[in-house]
Order: C-alpha cells, then sequence, then structure tokens
C-alpha cells in the first residue's frame, strides 16, 4: 500500500514552535535525498489551523474540565479511554482534526 505513494510530493506543516525553525531541524532537512519534502509553516499565533488543537480542546472538554483527579494516573486512564472511543469514531476524528480555509 505504501509503495503508491513513493513519487508524491510530500507537504510537512509545522506550526512556529521555537524548535521547528532551529538549525538542528534546518539541517536535518537539508540532508535529507528526498527532495520531495516541503515544510510549511502555519502563521504565528494561529492555533485555530493547527488541527491537533481542536483534539486537545474535545479531551479537555470531555475528559479534564472541572473534573479533579485522583492522581496522575487517573488523568492518563481517563485520556486513553477517551481515544479508545474517539478512535472507533472516525467521523468525529475528521470533524475535529478538518478545517476548511
Amino acid at each position: 500500500m505504501a509503495k503508491r505513494y513513493v513519487n508524491k510530493r510530500i507537504v510537512l506543516i509545522l506550526d512556529n514552535v521555537r524548535y521547528h525553525h532551529t538549525n538542528r531541524v534546518k539541517q536535518f532537512i537539508e540532508k535529507l535525498t528526498d527532495t520531495r519534502i516541503e515544510l510549511k509553516y502555519l502563521p504565528p499565533y494561529s492555533s485555530e489551523l493547527n488541527a491537533i488543537e481542536h483534539l486537545w480542546k474535545d479531551i479537555r472538554k470531555n475528559v479534564t474540565h472541572n473534573y479533579l483527579f485522583d492522581c496522575i494516573q487517573h488523568i492518563v486512564k481517563a485520556i486513553a479511554k477517551y481515544f479508545m472511543n474517539i478512535m472507533r469514531n472516525p467521523a468525529k476524528i475528521k470533524r475535529l482534526c478538518s478545517f476548511i480555509y
């Protein structure tokens, strides 16, 4: 299945966190022999464009908001349960992580 993407262009979308702009990242990309990889950075302060931010917001709303956990293990267990449930609902994942520009 992976073979059908062999000749496809790869666009890696990054947010503007400081470590995405380090010389180490730039050197790593320059060393790649695969010229199909292109880095695109989201505009500064645009968390609404970062798909994962919508998922974090949903986790907060449905798992951790206004709830006091006894210990870190209970938080981890609650979030793991959230992910087990959401994996059964691809439509919700698509809704949370897609954004129409």
